[in-house]
């Protein structure tokens, strides 16, 4: 069965990683579907499932043509694919040249000798990378990039990352291009706790563009890099990640995450944050048309704040409450409930925005 309302940035990012090539758009597809990124709802349909759309399916084909193209190179033409591989999806002849020369200056090996504007218009010659317009160059297909990062072994990748993590670190661009690269790198090179506070951060960022799609997949990378015990930002990365994919209509999957996230909040004592999370995990709940739930679990939210709860809570409070007297009873119960919830909301300025 077909999934059922696909965000149209999943369709573009999946769109990206082949330039529209029908081809390798039907091979990556069905790798995906293979491996489990169509999910079955709860209430029949199915879904994909976002986060699983930047792994890298096994797709023989695709690996197939890219080992055809990169190994009818010249030898140090191939080792200068394989590295423009390990740096980014798009780079430029001053990263790559920065990385090469900071690699032979601690005496790595990356086995390519040109120079590397050279060996990257030699590739676009060679039809593996094009140029754009903003002077940077990226892979003809992202699956062929893909591929051609997999030819190299994986002790040989660490190295690569380590370098480009130490070259990243202090070059000289803008944050909001040097920062997602940085983590990039600190996650391949195995330096988990910088990987996480930069994958966190660029999450807490993309949240607030209302980015879900790269939000939900930053918080979800985020965690792979985090120890088990960091109950802290575990929770932070699960509520993070709950909220967005409920904006993605991944309703299920949010309240995984939320009830992750209310949990571990729970054993850190953080009342704030467990507060936060049953809010959302009621507002989740209505939207799935449970609305006995979901009254329930802003009774919940009453007891946990107690006799005195912030001006933030007493306005989540009287939505929650209005809203449910508005599910359950009708209209006229739930308009003045409704009605100061908003009267208290518009005194908090930003904090009450979506109250």
């Amino acid at each position: 069965e077909p999934a059922e309302n696909v965000p149209a940035s999943a369709l573009r990012k999946i769109a990206e990683r082949t330039r529209g090539n029908p081809l390798l758009l039907v091979e990556l597809v069905r790798g995906l579907k293979r491996d489990g990124a169509v999910k079955r709802g709860s209430k029949g349909n199915y879904l994909l499932a976002t986060e699983e759309i930047d792994k890298l399916p096994d797709l023989p084909m695709v690996a197939w043509i890219a080992t055809r193209e990169i190994e009818a190179l010249p030898s140090d033409l191939a080792a200068h694919a394989r590295i423009a591989a390990l740096l980014d999806s798009d780079i430029s002849d001053r990263e790559l040249e920065g990385v090469i020369a900071l690699g032979e200056s601690e005496g790595r090996n990356f086995e390519t000798q040109l120079d590397a504007t050279v060996g990257l218009r030699r590739l676009c010659d060679a039809g593996i990378l094009v140029k754009h317009r903003t002077g940077r160059y990226s892979f003809r297909y992202g699956v062929l990039r893909d591929a051609t990062y997999n030819m190299v072994a994986p002790d040989k990748r660490k190295e690569v990352h380590e370098v480009a993590y130490r070259y990243y670190r202090g070059a000289s661009m803008p944050d909001e291009a040097r920062l997602p690269r940085l983590a990039f790198h600190a996650g391949r090179a195995g330096l988990t706790e910088e990987a996480a506070t930069l994958y966190i951060g660029l999450a807490e960022k993309a949240r607030e563009r209302h980015a879900y799609l790269e939000a939900a997949q930053l918080y979800s990378t985020a965690r792979t890099h985090l120890q088990p015990s960091d109950d802290r930002r575990l929770a932070l990365v699960a509520r993070g990640a709950g909220t967005m994919f409920f904006r993605l209509s991944r309703y299920e999957k949010a309240l995984e995450e939320l009830t992750n996230a209310r949990a571990r909040a729970q054993r850190l004592g953080d009342v704030e944050a467990e507060l936060e999370s049953v809010f959302a995990l009621a507002t989740v709940l209505d939207f799935l048309d449970d609305f006995q739930r979901s009254k329930a679990l802003i009774g919940e939210a009453a007891a946990i704040a107690g006799a005195d709860p912030s001006p933030l809570t007493r306005a989540q409070l009287a939505l929650g409450r209005g809203r449910s007297l508005y599910r359950i009873d009708g209209p006229e119960p739930a308009l003045p409930v409704l009605a100061e919830a908003s009267r208290m909301a518009a005194t908090l300025g930003d904090a009450g925005y979506e109250t």
